[in-house]
């Protein structure tokens, strides 16, 4: 089944690297970027729920403008939210987890790999690396530019592995609806 004929439900918590593919499959590749939400919808036979359409306005946004979420702070942290099953509340600043913030990135090195992240994201994702606990940067944070030297000494091994740990069943928990809405 894929995501686009899935359920609502089904359709709102797929990864947006899913979405993004059975659009350009249904549509075709630089079409579906350009249409109205509510088109889709129409197109799709039954009505969007907030976080769907938020995921929609998102991967819009980012095929037109993809330095965005690499560059813009605000647009990161809200992005990150929306790539994590969260409705975007545009009332209040967020702060997601690390756990957040690894799926936000490994989701879109599927879409734009390669990108490298402003000092202005990278000094977030080190507050937030902070805030957690983390003395090394684990993967996926190695890979977004963090250095050992960003971070706080004092974790010891074992939280360190913990931290991978968890990123890794994070991440996969996250790609589970995946495997159950994936063309």
């Amino acid at each position: 089944m894929t995501t686009l004929n899935a359920s609502p439900h089904e359709m709102a918590l797929a990864p947006i690297e899913v979405i993004h593919r059975n659009l350009d499959k249904l549509y075709g590749k630089g079409i579906w970027e350009n249409y109205e939400i509510e088109t889709i919808s129409l197109d799709l036979g039954f009505v969007f729920d907030e976080l769907t359409r938020d995921k929609l306005n998102l991967l819009q946004i980012l095929e037109k403008f993809p330095e965005a979420f690499y560059k813009d702070v605000l647009f990161f942290l809200h992005g990150t939210e929306v790539i994590n099953n969260n409705i975007a509340d545009f009332d209040n600043f967020p702060i997601p987890s690390s756990l957040e913030v690894a799926f936000a990135h490994v989701e879109m090195a599927k879409l734009y790999p390669g990108k490298t992240y402003s000092s202005g994201v990278l000094k977030t994702i080190i507050y937030i690396l902070t805030l957690e606990g983390y003395s090394e940067p684990v993967w996926p944070f190695n890979e977004m530019g963090v250095t050992s030297e960003d971070l706080h000494k004092g974790q010891e091994p074992e939280d360190t592995k913990k931290k991978e740990e968890a990123i890794k069943r994070y991440i996969g928990i996250m790609n589970d609806s995946d495997s159950r809405s994936n063309s």
